[in-house]
Formats: C-alpha cells, sequence, structure tokens
C-alpha cells in the first residue's frame, strides 16, 4: 500500500480542541479495514482513485507511536507530534542566505519543533530549514542548474526557524515547518494556474508538499517580492498577490488561514533607475492587508546584510520573532491581549505652529510596542516631487515623539500638496526607525501628500 500525509516524526496541525485535525490517503488497499491504535479515523470521499481518512482524537502534544492497520498488514509510526504547521514559502530570503556561524551559539535542537525536508523527510528543527540543493524535484534542480553543495555549508539561515521557536515559546506546542521556498523565484513561478501535469511549479510542489504533511495548517509564512521589481512586476503586483493568496486558501481548503509576508528590503547592486520601481513593490506589499484579510507585513527596514540582497542571521532571528508576533495575534490573540500586528502607517497630517523654524509634516503610526526611536540621527525619509525619482534633498530634521514622526523640510506649503512621501526609498537609503522592541516602521511611499494636506 502506498500512504500520503502520514509518516514518523510528523507534526500533525491540531484543532481548537487541542487534538489532531490531519487528513491522509491510502491507495492500492481495495475495501480492506482501516484503524489506528490511538486516536480515531473516518472516512471521506475518495480522491484520484485513493482512500481518504480525517485522523482526530490526539492531544496536543508527543511524541506518539501509532499503529496503522489496513487490513492484515500494519504499519508503525514513532515520533509523532500534534501542535501547529506553517507553510514557509517565496523567495531566497526565505530560502535563507545568512552565515550558519552566526547562528551556532544560540542553538540548542528541541524535537518539538520540526520541519519537513527537501527530500520529504520529517527532521528536527535547524537554522538552515531549505537545503534546496539536495531536491528530488526536477522542476528545481532545473531551475538552479548549479551545485549548491559548498554554499551550503556556510551559509542557509533564514527566518523560519526563528519564527518556529517564538511560536513555541508562546503556544507552547509542537511546531511543524513545511520548507517550500526557492531563491529567485518570482510569482511566474508560483502560479496558480499553471498545469500541475507532467511537472508541477514551485505552487504546484507546495501543493503536493502540503498533501504529504497531513493536509493541514495554521498559516503561511511568506517572503518574496525581489524578482517582481520589474514595470510590469510593480503595476501588478497586488492582482497576482491577491490570485496567489486566494487561490492558496481555496486550495489548502482554509480559507481564512493567516498570512504574513515580509516587505521587501534592498539591492545594494541594483540600477539606481530602477529604486523607482523597488519603491512601488514595497508600498504595494505595505497596502496589501486593504486588498487580503487577515494578514500582515513585517519590515526589515533596518537590517543587516550577508551580501547585497540577502539577509544576515541576526537580522533573519529578529525577523522570524518579529513575524512570530503577528502570526500569533492572527492566529490566537485578535484582541490584542499580548501580541499586536507589525507597526504601520497611521495617518500623515500638517503642523502649522511649529516651536522653531520650519514646516513640519507629521506621521503618526500604529500597532507600536512602546514608542518610536532610532540610534543616533533619525533618518531614512524623503520628500520629492516625482513618484518615481528623488528630485534634491528637502528634509532637515526628524524628530520623534511617541507614535508620532515629525519631518521638518523646506519646501513652501502650498507645493507640499504635490509632493511625494517616501521611508526608504529605492535601493541607497539607510533607515533606523523601530519601536521599543525593534520592530521596525514599513518602507512607504510614493504616497501622494495631496489627500493628506487638503
Amino acid at each position: 500500500m502506498k500512504i500520503t500525509g502520514l509518516q514518523s516524526g510528523i507534526v500533525l496541525q491540531r484543532d481548537a480542541a487541542n487534538q489532531a485535525d490531519s487528513y491522509f490517503t491510502l491507495e492500492d488497499i481495495g475495501d480492506a479495514a482501516v484503524s489506528v491504535d490511538i486516536g480515531t479515523v473516518a472516512e471521506l470521499d475518495p480522491v484520484e482513485n485513493c482512500r481518504k481518512f480525517h485522523l482526530t482524537g490526539i492531544v496536543t502534544g508527543g511524541p506518539y507511536s501509532l499503529t496503522l492497520t489496513v487490513g492484515d498488514e500494519t504499519a508503525v509510526y514513532t515520533d509523532l507530534y500534534v501542535g501547529d504547521v506553517w507553510v514557509l514559502a517565496g523567495q531566497s530570503n526565505m530560502d535563507g542566505c545568512g552565515y550558519y556561524n552566526k547562528t551556532i551559539p544560540d542553538y540548542t535542537p528541541c524535537e518539538a519543533i520540526r520541519f519537513y525536508s527537501i527530500d520529504g523527510q520529517w527532521k528536527t528543527g535547524e537554522p538552515r530549514l531549505h537545503q534546496n540543493h539536495r531536491t528530488p524535484d526536477e522542476f528545481i534542480k532545473r531551475y538552479l542548474g548549479y551545485n549548491l553543495n559548498e554554499y551550503w555549508q556556510d551559509r542557509g539561515v533564514g527566518p523560519g526557524y526563528a519564527f518556529a521557536v517564538a511560536m513555541r515559546e508562546r503556544t507552547g506546542v509542537p511546531q511543524g515547518l513545511i520548507a517550500c521556498a526557492l531563491g529567485g523565484s518570482g510569482l511566474c513561478h508560483w502560479d496558480p494556474d499553471a498545469p500541475k501535469e507532467p511537472e508541477p511549479n514551485l505552487y504546484g510542489i507546495m501543493l503536493r508538499k502540503y498533501a504529504e504533511c497531513g493536509g493541514n495548517a495554521r498559516g503561511m509564512f511568506w517572503y518574496q517580492g525581489c524578482s517582481e521589481t520589474s514595470p510590469d512586476g510593480a503595476e501588478h503586483f497586488t492582482e497576482r498577490m491577491v490570485h496567489f493568496v486566494e487561490s492558496f486558501r481555496r486550495d489548502f481548503a482554509r480559507p481564512d488561514m493567516a498570512f504574513v509576508q515580509v516587505q521587501i528590503y534592498q539591492y545594494v547592486c541594483a540600477d539606481p533607475a530602477g529604486d523607482g520601481v523597488w519603491s512601488r513593490v514595497r508600498e504595494a506589499q505595505r497596502t496589501l492587508h486593504e486588498h487580503i484579510a487577515n494578514m500582515d507585513t513585517i519590515a526589515v527596514t533596518n537590517a543587516n546584510l550577508a551580501d547585497g540582497i540577502h539577509l544576515q542571521a541576526d537580522s533573519q532571528t529578529t525577523l522570524g520573532r518579529n513575524a512570530a508576533e503577528s502570526m500569533y495575534h492572527l492566529c490566537f490573540d485578535p484582541c490584542g491581549m499580548t501580541s499586536t500586528l507589525a507597526p504601520q502607517l497611521d495617518t500623515i497630517y500638517p503642523v502649522h505652529h511649529a516651536n522653531d523654524f520650519g514646516l513640519v509634516l507629521a506621521v503618526k503610526y500604529k500597532n507600536l510596542n512602546g514608542r518610536l526611536t532610532s540610534e543616533g540621527r533619525t533618518t531614512g525619509y524623503a520628500l520629492s516631487m516625482n513618484p518615481d525619482t528623488l528630485d534634491r534633498r528637502h528634509i532637515f530634521r526628524v524628530d520623534l515623539h511617541n507614535d508620532t514622526a515629525y519631518i521638518r523640510y523646506e519646501i513652501p506649503y502650498e507645493q507640499m500638496k504635490d509632493a511625494y512621501l517616501f521611508y526608504m526609498f529605492g535601493n541607497d537609503t539607510y533607515a533606523n526607525i523601530t519601536d521599543e522592541d525593534g520592530r521596525p516602521i514599513p518602507a512607504m511611499g510614493p504616497i501622494a501628500l495631496k489627500k493628506y494636506l487638503e
């Protein structure tokens, strides 16, 4: 017999009653009776000539040993856990490029944090989760086209492991990670409408892994967008992301599945002519929650880089923990008793009677843990009369007070109505504003100031 959705080491998604809520299929078993020695199984409608079963009744925790009986055959599965399962997807910064030696002092293996590896096995979690150089999938092999073994000896740290550690600290239950990201991949490679046969794209591979891991998960952690920094990619980013999220929620049979994404950062080697496009993609990501329910966007505007475009391990760890707070809020704490969503822009308004020289633009934020703060001189904002370039310098000082940044500038007020505001424009901007928990405010712009100043 062939079984999909159950194997040793797996983490099964829990339900609202803190019991297993997972699915598996059996092929080539005829009408044989099926039973388990812990929990219960209920047969569902068949799927593609396979018999499908719903596994429930195993309480949160583990490890467990489960004996599956099919007719006269038995199979024993060990080290089973019940907790929360997360899909990790996107491109290289989720795949992971941080240096591994930066995480060794803080890494202690935990058997209750597990991941579904690229070669289809559940293993103990570690900071390097994806390791796509070991893939059996022809699509990924052909896409990579080169050997990454030496690369993976030193690098490979993404945000997923730190995310799982933080989620376990918050929930106290086992954590399972389904690693699906691939460096350099664009939304075209995650197209839900692409043919699934004879060779699935990344979306099809993700659906297969989802079924192999019990066909249920709590949420998706997504980091992608650098490959969309073209005029076409920026123009259609929002509609393509809406379609992607609607599609996986439908295909996962989780219409309200929590979705946390990361706003793209910088590429220091990018052509300055493309800075406006990078900003437009970030702005589309910042406002994506206006089009998609039950989601949040994490900023990395103060991150450290491991190379010209990839986050270093320390910033990946910070990112993972920040994403966990947002995911916990979406999944378990909607009233915000112990968590908040990521910092977001609240409103912008003019201050006409400042206490010293200069006109003042007030930029107010929400979802802060404490007040706004920065190390050294506060920087990152820009004003321009052009939505795609910075025409000249206008800002001479930024003051932070509680939840508001007060921007002092030299542009006649009447001209400001035609100006655009940015935070972290393009690929050559240093931005350093966070809340007191160290969570950075998002990149933003071009924001037309006309609607705020009239």
